[in-house]
């Protein structure tokens, strides 16, 4: 067993006695390098635009105006409630970042590493990583900051129409539909991948992707079925901590991997967006409402009333979408 699997391992025990250090061994084990709309732009990102995000402990969502409201744990003022406007929200272990209209990037929380300390620019999509962040360019590119033990949070050249990050990795969709990647690479969750794939989106240590026919491919730390590939047609996937979640065509959840803390349980909806954290999901109703389930340690698992904005709808095909 690799060091990293072993910490990994001690993760998920704790997780299922319902103990919530989780949260500390985690931020532990990448610290000891184990691994744990905006102007007219020349890129436009693909994908559904995210204004619902379930991070570590925390979630946040996109009000109708364009306000972020946050619940769970506010350890590191990760949560709470900021004005925006923002059009894209996105947490992760102690973070959050949002984008504003003109394509800023606004973020709040833990900056230990300087993961909020967003670079000045036009950017059309951002993504919260563990300790970084990476956004995409107004022309494409990948610009990332934060904690860089295993080259996370270094630049990327495009052009990408999406950027997702995870522990201690990022990918990228390219313009052709291939799949970039960077950074720890452990359990292959950074491997590159020849597409055409519709969307990507990096989880703890896992990478799913959709795609063009609705198919669902994973790749990285399967030990409970989370990198699984699976059949669709689905619309939407996300990777969480130690599962993943993917929109059925009729807007149902299905979900697979670990359920310790019943993360990973199946829900009909339907929704409109789905976001799986590290031991919970998040799913938007077509009313605005926020429904969630799985480890609610801080809160993070409750349902919220909403109304949250309306995401742009997915396109199983791939069609270019504005955020």
């Amino acid at each position: 067993m690799t060091n990293q699997q072993f910490v990994h391992n001690c993760i998920r025990r704790l997780a299922r006695r319902g103990a919530w250090p989780a949260a500390a061994l985690s931020a532990l084990f990448i610290l000891l390098g184990l691994g744990v709309s905006p102007a007219a732009a020349a890129v436009t990102p693909t994908g559904p635009t995210e204004v619902i995000s379930a991070g570590f402990l925390h979630s946040c969502a996109l009000t109708v105006a364009g306000a972020a409201e946050c619940w769970g744990s506010n350890d590191d003022n990760e949560a709470g409630s900021h004005t925006g406007p923002y059009t894209q929200i996105t947490t992760s272990l102690n973070h959050t970042c949002a984008l504003t209209p003109a394509g800023a990037v606004e973020c709040w929380g833990n900056n230990t590493y300087g993961q909020l300390d967003a670079p000045a620019g036009t950017y059309v999509q951002v993504s919260a990583g563990y300790f970084f962040t990476c956004a995409l360019t107004s022309t494409g590119d990948a610009e990332c900051w934060g904690f860089n033990n295993f080259g996370q949070a270094t630049n990327q050249t495009g052009p990408f129409t999406q950027v997702s990050t995870g522990n201690g990795h990022a990918c990228a969709l390219t313009a052709a539909g291939d799949i970039e990647c960077w950074g720890l690479n452990g359990s292959g969750q950074a491997d590159n991948h020849t597409g055409p794939y519709a969307q990507v989106n990096a989880g703890e240590f896992i990478t799913c992707a959709l795609t063009p026919t609705g198919d669902v491919e994973c790749w990285g730390y399967n030990d409970e079925g989370a990198a699984g590939n699976h059949t669709g047609p689905y619309t939407e996937v996300s990777a969480g901590g130690h599962h993943s979640c993917a929109l059925t065509a009729t807007g149902a959840a299905e979900c697979w991997g670990s359920n310790v803390q019943d993360q990973a349980g199946d829900h009909t909806g339907p929704y409109t967006q789905i976001t799986t954290g590290a031991f919970h999901t998040c799913a938007l109703t077509p009313a605005g409402a926020a429904e969630c389930w799985g480890y609610n340690t801080s809160g993070q698992a409750e349902n919220q009333a909403g109304p949250f904005a309306d995401p742009t709808p997915p396109s199983v095909m791939g069609t270019i979408e504005v955020v």
